[in-house]
């Protein structure tokens, strides 16, 4: 290995020790390490960056979301890439005959630096001229919204990182090929997602502890956009107690309905008026495969989160939570029994379950003083309809032409607020942006709503409101007002 100081960057050069016909150049801003954490993300990358191969010349970016980059040190980062380059690396630029470039990026806020750049070179063939160069670029960054899969930023990456190797070594006695041309560009874009959108929740199993994340996100929505028949209600009989921290207020809520009518907005607007965050619990987070841990796992999540005032629980689609009658499972049966005894803790922070089929739940989950109050919201009426219309067309920023919000609340008998939506996009597709009533019946074509099958959801859930044993809201307008 050859090693030389210059000024503040770093430069070696080195064999392989497995590929004897390669020759590595490095420059680098910053000393690496090897960790643990270096030679798995080096696997990641080796495993794309090789199915890349099969899709041509079309820049590919892997995204990587871990915590675990924002808690070590970069220099465990940036040797990922001297694994990639004694192995993988090696191994392609003798199979293509094309030289390897390999950089490192960190990109903060409107910088970015080159902290390594390392170019692996075969060794020339008689005849060959290397007129092209693949690339695999690690771009680490705390910003998700940064745009990395463009060609603009591939081949800047690649003209920056070329440059900086070809002058650093110009005056060190090493053959460089001519300048080089992007051939095919990998970047590999390292997001470190903060813990703050996690609850860390700790099991013990004998001797060995597990770490189970909750996620925890803020609300997008607002109380203005529920329905305007219902919105008062809510706001009387669950937000204005729960704010007055009087000692009556609702413990939890059951919001019912069928697909797409706004039932996650409605808990998210709950939580966004009462100034709470959500901990969303879901299967995925606490099954297990084996015996006894669903039960352990989802004892633990709800003890860590019965003191926090700050939250409110959402369980989303809690269809899955079936009824002890019909569990075929006797971990089933467990589930509700632990969460039918948390939520008989006045202290616990406020609940609330959403589910399209409230037949299938266990009566004794949303009885009340456990779940309070059930919200049944069918099919949206006009008025609900043209709000979502102004809405969609204030959220997407489009042009409209004539009274194109009118002929949408017409035309969408029937239709959900999702659809509403997704039927607006269409139309702003078909527009480039502008809406108007052609657009809107073209999309409407494309659209296909069973009037009877959707009478007959609104008149079950009728049956159902009428029928619930305990504290009913509802939103459920009948045809005239459809």
């Amino acid at each position: 290995m050859e090693s030389h100081k210059l000024r503040e960057v770093r430069l070696y050069t080195f064999t392989p020790p497995r590929f004897r016909r390669c020759r590595v150049l490095v420059v680098e801003s910053k000393p690496s390490a090897p960790h643990v954490i270096s030679m798995r993300l080096a696997s990641s990358i080796a495993r794309s960056f090789v199915n890349m191969l099969n899709y041509g010349y079309a820049p590919r970016t892997l995204r990587i979301v871990s915590p675990l980059f924002a808690r070590y040190d970069v220099k465990y980062l940036t040797y990922a890439v001297h694994v990639l380059a004694t192995t993988i690396a090696p191994w392609i630029a003798l199979y293509y005959r094309r030289p390897v470039l390999i950089t490192f990026i960190e990109a903060r806020e409107s910088t970015q630096s080159i902290l390594n750049a390392t170019l692996v070179l075969p060794v020339k063939v008689r005849g060959v001229i290397y007129r092209d160069s693949m690339m695999i670029s690690i771009v680490l960054s705390d910003n998700e919204n940064i745009r990395v899969s463009s060609w603009n930023f591939a081949d800047m990456v690649f003209t920056n990182a070329w440059n900086l190797i070809s002058t650093s070594f110009e005056s060190r006695n090493v053959e460089l090929p001519p300048a080089l041309e992007l051939g095919f560009p990998f970047i590999a874009l390292l997001l470190p997602k903060s813990m703050r959108n996690y609850i860390k929740v700790y099991v013990r199993s004998n001797r060995e502890r597990y770490t189970i994340y909750v996620p925890v996100r803020t609300p997008q929505w607002k109380l203005d956009d529920l329905p305007p028949k219902i919105r008062e209600l809510v706001e009387l009989s669950v937000v204005n107690p729960i704010k007055n921290n009087a000692t009556f207020a609702p413990r939890g809520m059951l919001i019912v309905g069928p697909p797409g009518v706004g039932k996650t907005v409605a808990a998210e607007a709950i939580a966004s008026t009462l100034g709470l965050n959500i901990a969303e619990i879901r299967p995925s987070i606490y099954r297990s495969m084996w015996y006894g841990m669903t039960e352990r796992q989802l004892d633990a999540i709800l003890r860590t989160l019965k003191n926090r005032r700050d939250l409110m629980i959402l369980l989303d689609d809690v269809d899955f939570l079936t009824g002890r009658h019909i569990s075929i499972h006797e971990t089933h049966v467990s589930e509700i029994s632990i969460l039918l005894q948390f939520l008989q803790d006045p202290a616990r922070p406020f609940v609330v379950m959403t589910t399209n089929t409230p037949e299938l739940l266990d009566p004794a989950l949303v009885r009340p003083g456990r779940i309070d109050i059930v919200l049944v919201m069918g099919f949206p009426d006009r008025e609900m309809r043209r709000q979502v219309a102004r809405k969609c067309i204030e959220r997407y920023n489009l042009r409209t032409e004539g009274d194109v919000v009118d002929t949408i609340v017409r035309v969408t008998r029937w239709f959900t607020n999702a659809e509403v939506d997704a039927l607006i996009r269409l139309a702003a597709s078909k527009g480039n942006g502008v809406l108007n009533d052609d657009n809107v019946l073209w999309a409407r074509q494309k659209f296909s709503i069973n009037e009877s099958v959707r009478r007959t959801i609104q008149n079950r859930l009728m049956w159902f409101s009428e029928n619930y044993q305990g504290i009913v809201l509802r939103y459920i307008p009948n045809e005239s007002e459809i």
